[in-house]
């Protein structure tokens, strides 16, 4: 069919200009607003938070597909304006055009209720503080039903039940419920964050599933996040704005990290700045340093627009050019404090951190005169340790991957693996390839430590990893080692598979560092029986011995 055919079919002829019906009117605004139950619960929630709400309920039911409850202690609607909250465009939030340029609201634009009540069993009460009785009122499918006197506490309660049922094109892109469910709780966990002055709760299939109570942020982060590091602190403030940031140390190793922007106590997500943050954590810490973390930037309401995205993720500032300059600028100078502190010296083995020696007195018993003895670090990170033989440069890293690839192969032959489960499980989405793979070595990655449900539609459910990866890179281990794999060929014997996930995975571990200087190793007593053939599971020497009669060959005098 050519272009002037396609033009002609009945189709696509244009037809008589009419208004539209306000159910599909509705309907057509919650596509923008309600995308899936994680969504519909980021809005109720705000409303929550712009009621005042100290303690905020979240309940659902297969992941949110099947039911969603919020419960608030907010200051509750009244009876004569409940009937008026689920219609469009009704907020009471903005009253001018001028309200609209300073938003300190997290909801505004007077669509949610409306638009959630025409696309699922909705149904509101409300109570507020000063009156002695609630009022609930039922709209099922935009439906509106009575307004009925009902006992509730004060503040509101909304539930939704069986959100899109008559809608089969939107119900369809929903996906499995582990996965819903991942959303919706990484919607409240941001929010969460965001306001640390709120109690949260979640609860899943009548289960309490999380909670966050600590007010104040960096207990708030620690306890949502839940880092395997002690994070860096960083603060500024100028005139009406200020920051504070919580990110990983310099010296820890992830290639990819994820910084949660708030602005304003909203979660957000601005391109510009977030890259900003990681090139200057990047260009003090170097490559494979991704930092993560949380940032929150306080500012003049009128000096940023949440007005740019239908759910209010993206933002941009009205003063763009100073704000990044100023925040960059001092962010920057914050983290040269945190900078290891280097040796002007020509060797490049000196150039960063030395830890300094320990002595024999208080750190090591020699009474074995063939135990190692520790004489400090050298910049590199090489450790330096004599024997009566010589000297040794040892590559800790390699040490420690040799070490854990011989644990975990020990630990294999007798069946006592050891893992640590998610706090929540982790939702992925495998490409199809590596999921062919994945099925095929379940067994292999079950036994290496990673609990893994396969829910179809190439969705999986991570709910435990080996016991000595952080919990941070969870998702990122996995997935490494899901790829390493699926280069493999399916004939390959097992024993080979084995050692390949098992070098995969000792590669995967970071050294252990402290503010950028590496002290006192535990690994000592492995080093008793140390030899110039050892190699790590990849093939790299651990370490180069120079024995005394090479130095004194060299220096001559000694």
């Amino acid at each position: 069919m050519n272009r002037a055919e396609t033009r002609q079919s009945p189709s696509s002829v244009p037809g008589k200009i009419v208004r539209l019906p306000g159910d599909l009117i509705n309907q057509i605004a919650a596509g923008e607003v309600v995308e899936r139950p994680a969504s519909l619960i980021k809005e109720l929630v705000e409303n929550s938070l712009d009621a005042g709400a100290t303690r905020i309920e979240v309940h659902l039911t297969e992941g949110g597909l099947k039911e969603i409850t919020i419960i608030d202690n907010g200051c509750g609607i009244s009876a004569e304006d409940l009937p008026l909250s689920i219609e469009r465009h009704t907020t009471s939030k903005l009253k001018s055009l001028n309200d609209l340029e300073k938003i300190a609201t997290f909801g505004f634009r007077g669509e949610a209720l409306s638009s959630i009540a025409s696309v699922a069993d909705f149904s509101i009460r409300s109570r507020p503080q000063n009156q002695s009785v609630g009022m609930s009122l039922h709209v099922p499918f935009a439906e509106k039903q009575e307004l009925k006197p009902v006992g509730c506490p004060p503040g509101t309660q909304i539930c939704v039940k069986d959100l899109f049922a008559r809608i089969p094109a939107r119900f369809k892109f929903l996906r499995a419920q582990a996965t819903e469910l991942s959303h919706c709780v990484r919607v409240v966990k941001e929010l969460a964050l965001g306001n640390p002055d709120v109690v949260f709760l979640v609860h899943h299939n009548g289960r309490l599933l999380s909670k966050y109570t600590s007010f104040s942020r960096k207990d708030r982060f620690l306890e949502t996040l839940k880092p395997d590091w002690e994070p860096l602190e960083f603060q500024d403030s100028i005139e009406e704005m200020k920051y504070e940031a919580l990110l990983s140390p310099l010296d820890w190793t992830q290639e990819r990290g994820e910084i949660l922007l708030f602005i304003n106590q909203r979660p957000v997500k601005n391109r510009l700045l977030l890259a900003g943050i990681k090139n200057s954590f990047i260009e003090i810490a170097g490559p494979h340093h991704e930092p993560s973390g949380a940032f929150w930037l306080d500012i003049r309401g009128d000096w940023v627009d949440v007005n740019v995205h239908p759910q209010k993720l993206e933002v941009r500032f009205y003063r763009q050019e100073k704000i990044y300059g100023w925040l960059i600028t001092s962010f920057k100078k914050q983290l040269s404090k945190f900078r290891p502190p280097q040796f002007k010296d020509s060797n490049p083995l000196l150039s960063s951190t030395v830890a300094e020696p320990l002595t024999t007195s208080t750190n090591l018993n020699f009474s074995n005169p063939t135990a190692p003895r520790w004489l400090g670090v050298l910049g590199s990170g090489l450790w330096v340790i004599e024997k009566l033989d010589g000297l040794y440069l040892v590559n800790p890293k390699a040490l420690r991957q040799r070490k854990l690839f011989l644990e975990l192969t020990q630990e294999q032959s007798e069946k006592r693996v050891q893992t640590q489960p998610l706090a929540i499980a982790s939702i992925l989405s495998i490409p199809q390839e590596p999921y062919a793979t994945l099925e095929s070595h379940l067994p292999l990655f079950r036994m290496l430590g990673f609990d893994v449900e396969l829910f179809g539609d190439r969705d999986v459910a991570l709910k435990s990893l080996p016991f000595f990866l952080p919990e941070s890179q969870a998702e990122e281990s996995f997935l490494k080692l899901l790829n390493s794999l699926t280069t493999v060929s399916p004939k390959t014997p097992f024993e080979q598979l084995w050692t390949q996930a098992l070098t995969t995975l000792t590669t995967l571990t970071p050294p252990s560092l402290t503010n950028g200087v590496i002290s006192y190793p535990s690994e000592m007593e492995s080093l008793i029986g140390i030899d110039e053939s050892w190699t790590c599971p990849l093939g790299n020497p651990v370490l180069l011995k120079l024995s005394w009669t090479q130095l004194e060959q060299h220096f001559k005098t000694l």
